[in-house]
């Protein structure tokens, strides 16, 4: 008994030459990192950032 169904390289190969491409490759993690990074461009300074950053004479000093 034959099967009418098309072999899986079949249904899948256009789907494996797009990713046999590099540079798809390097643009789809770009578009992750921008995507992961994409909640933190709206934020503030973390709440003890004054204290620690701004106002700690030992980081801008010269010898710090």
């Amino acid at each position: 008994m034959t099967s009418s169904s098309p072999a899986p390289d079949e249904n899948w190969g256009w789907l494996r030459a797009l990713w046999e491409r590099s540079w798809l490759k390097g643009l789809l993690l770009v578009v992750a990192v921008v995507f992961a990074y994409q909640p933190v461009w709206h934020a503030g300074f973390i709440w003890d950032d004054d204290i620690y950053v701004t106002h700690n004479r030992l980081l801008s000093a010269r010898t710090g």
